[in-house]
């Protein structure tokens, strides 16, 4: 057995030794672990094809036990609720709509869980593909305000991003190369900081030479950019037509690099 191989046999039969019908196992602290190593070391972590049918594989044998049911159909929620990474809003949109929202799921969940997940599925759905970006108007770097739909693009980038995000320092040069590449060619980047400590936000874009994009802050606080936008964790791409229109959100460097390339 190569390599491969015995990772998909890991893969295949990662869950098979959990025992979901001794309720014994949603009183001990071990079965979010088990849930964290499974679906953020051993599934690709950003394979949503993959991690939905990690969900499902999991709910399917926990299905004949109503409490455990209960119990990991919530841990898989929080699981990837809270999760920074792009394209894990689709794992809790999968999970609201066909796990937890519909009607017959009521004797399942309480009541508060219910209006929560309907709360944060609404603002999942904020700023969905196909609608338009909504406008901004933010401080530059060099204290002059630009609007959002003032810009003229072919494609802009919304890009949220922070300094202290950990991601966001090893994402940024690579789009930083990407904007290199593609903005004499109709491409912008309207890059938003969502935090509060201006003179550490001046200092990274001096500091990495990322002057060249629009940089824009407000000192209204984050909610400026989570009441308009529904950003899940940092960094954060919306990719907009010319139209101001979002095509994608959430969206990969890479991909990033194959729509630009097509457009």
């Amino acid at each position: 057995v190569n390599y491969e191989q015995s990772k998909d046999i890991i893969k295949k039969h990662y869950v098979d030794n959990i025992d979901f019908t001794d309720e014994r196992i949603i009183r001990m602290p071990v079965l979010e672990g088990k849930f964290y190593e499974y679906f953020f070391n051993v599934l690709d972590i950003l394979d949503t094809t993959e991690l939905i049918k990690g969900v499902e594989d999991i709910l399917d044998k926990a299905s004949n036990n109503i409490d455990i049911y209960n119990f990991c159909t919530t841990a898989l929620y929080e699981l990837f609720v809270y999760s920074p990474l792009p394209g894990h809003e689709k794992i809790v949109e999968y999970l609201s709509s066909q796990y937890i929202l519909p009607d017959e799921c009521s004797v399942v969940f309480d009541s508060t869980f219910i209006t929560r997940v309907k709360a944060e599925t609404n603002w999942l759905n904020l700023t969905p593909v196909g609608s338009i970006a909504p406008d901004l108007k933010l401080q530059s770097i060099s204290g002059d305000y630009v609007r959002l739909s003032d810009i003229k693009a072919k494609a802009l980038a919304v890009f949220f991003l922070d300094p202290d995000c950990s991601i966001c320092q090893e994402i940024a040069p690579e789009v930083y190369n990407l904007y290199q590449t593609y903005k004499g060619k109709g491409f912008e980047i309207y890059a938003v900081y969502p935090g509060y400590e201006e003179i550490k936000w001046k200092a990274y874009i001096i500091g990495n030479k990322f002057t060249d994009w629009i940089n824009v802050w407000t000192d209204e606080g984050p909610h400026v950019a989570y009441n308009n936008y529904s950003i899940i964790g940092l960094p954060t791409i919306f990719l907009l037509d010319e139209n101001k229109r979002i095509i994608n959100k959430d969206i990969p460097v890479n991909e990033l690099f194959d729509f630009l390339k097509k457009m």
